[in-house]
């Protein structure tokens, strides 16, 4: 017996990383700052 099944496992790695607005590069939600430009980031929530 399952107790938390899913229809769609859980996108956990791909919901912690969003797009540079400057470079396209991915960058960790919780990252001040992207690692491919060195560009500021907006802290995202939601």
């Amino acid at each position: 017996m399952r107790w938390f099944t899913r229809e769609e496992p859980d996108a956990l790695l791909e919901r912690s990383f969003h797009d540079c607005e400057s470079c396209g590069a991915s960058v960790y939600v919780l990252a001040v700052r992207c690692r491919e430009c060195g560009s500021d980031v907006e802290l995202r929530a939601g």
